[in-house]
């Protein structure tokens, strides 16, 4: 029987040569990391291997390794260039336009500090998010500190179908002397519950340093799990802050005005409107027979510069409705005589289609309802425009609306608030 071996392995040995290391195989032996090969655990064996010519040989080898050099870390100057550049395609481009800026400048600025730019998408998006975006909260953050501020927020899905929330501050800062609105951000969301959504905006409002606390405004959609009264996001804020205002969207309430007035209308209005230039949408052939057909119909050009009927009606819209009527208002006529030329020759699967838009133009009640509507929708939409202009005096924005409300009070009521009766009602000025 072969003897075992007693001594045991000794990490102390491993200061001395530094490739050593307990063997992995259970046993007390030795084993170089270099070499591959297990040693006896006596100190005088390892002391002989490492005088091998096969061992020197692979020391000599680690030792003389030539080391990988990085690249020196890049000069103010280019860094400086870097975030101008990523800040400017962030404000006037997409992202992906700095893959080609980039090396142009690169080229044309031989013997400059822009020769050695190296600017592309992944870089340029990690600058905007890490240094434009926490450079700019910063400034934010200290010019909202501790003074008090409104907040606009609107619940939105993208493309993606991921929901989001906007998050906007307005407040009056001392370095610019005039009101602001500025981005405080924009979280994804799961679920759009009024806690939830109050729970993220006070979280990213405690991340740039903001307190509900200072919140004496709150804007946002007719949605009820944002300013419902009992249970949304305006009731927590108001918990928070007692002497906040709520003001609601005045864009959102003028749009609802119109879209619960067609609800009380006969619902082949809103059926025509939708219907009819969704049957050109998707049709050249069919445009381009319209076109000859107007044209045909007015052969003098005397109405030369009547719009198109060819846009698309949407319920969401806030400025297409309008445009819409007065597009179906003023081409009536050569759309009746249209759809009656193309019930005739329609085939199977949307004759039912268009003989039932044919109808519809022969009823000439539905085209007085849209004689009547159309001037007031565009008023509406008019004045929605207004509200949604970037630089506008408020103060005009008040006058506008008061106007247009006592425009809609006296065309039924007399100067006492009486209502009128039905043959005094002002319906417009072709009636």
């Amino acid at each position: 029987m072969s003897r075992v071996n007693s001594r045991k392995y000794l990490e102390k040995w491993e200061a001395d040569y530094p490739w050593l290391k307990k063997s992995s195989d259970g046993t007390e032996s030795a084993f170089c990391t270099l070499c591959r090969v297990t040693i006896q655990p006596r100190k005088s064996s390892v002391e002989q291997h490492s005088g091998t010519f096969r061992h020197a040989s692979r020391e000599k080898h680690l030792n003389t390794k030539s080391q990988i050099t990085f690249p020196l870390v890049s000069k103010k100057a280019d860094c400086e260039a870097d975030i101008h550049l990523a800040l400017c395609v962030c404000c006037h481009a997409p992202i992906l336009t700095i893959n080609h800026l980039g090396e142009i400048i690169s080229l044309y600025g031989k013997n400059s500090p822009l020769e050695n730019l190296r600017l592309h998408r992944t870089k340029c998006t990690q600058i905007i998010k890490n240094v434009i975006s926490s450079s700019i909260e910063s400034e934010i953050s200290e010019s909202m500190a501790d003074k008090p501020f409104s907040i606009l927020i609107d619940e939105s899905t993208d493309v993606s179908l991921t929901k989001h929330l906007c998050i906007c501050a307005r407040y009056y800062p001392d370095e610019q002397k005039s009101v602001i609105d500025d981005f405080l951000g924009l979280a994804a969301v799961i679920s759009t519950t009024g806690a939830d959504l109050f729970a993220v905006l006070e979280t990213k409002l405690t991340s740039v340093g903001l307190s509900l606390k200072n919140c004496i405004g709150y804007s946002s959609d007719g949605a009820s799990n944002v300013i419902g009264f009992h249970n949304s996001v305006w009731s927590r804020v108001r918990a928070v802050s007692p002497n906040c205002i709520l003001m609601r969207c005045t864009c959102h309430s003028l749009n609802l005005i119109v879209q619960h007035s067609f609800e009380l209308l006969p619902s082949s209005v809103g059926f025509l409107l939708s219907e009819f230039p969704s049957f050109f949408s998707k049709s050249s052939i069919r445009r381009e027979e319209f076109k000859v057909l107007f044209q045909t119909m007015d052969p003098s050009n005397k109405r030369m510069g009547t719009p198109s009927p060819f846009q698309k009606y949407s319920a969401i819209r806030w400025l297409v409705r309008g445009k819409c009527l007065y597009n179906l208002m003023v081409n009536w006529y050569e759309l009746k005589a249209y759809f009656l030329c193309a019930e005739a020759r329609a085939p199977a699967c949307i004759r039912y289609r268009v003989t039932t838009i044919n109808n519809m133009f022969k009823d000439e009640t539905l085209y007085l309802y849209v004689v009547f509507l159309t001037p007031i929708v565009q008023e509406f939409e008019r004045l929605n425009a207004l509200f949604q202009s970037t630089n506008v005096d408020p103060e005009k924005l008040v006058s506008e609306l008061n106007l247009h409300y006592k425009s809609l009070q006296q065309r039924v009521l007399d100067n006492q608030g009486v209502q009128l009766p039905l043959k005094r009602v002002d319906f417009g000025a072709k009636f």
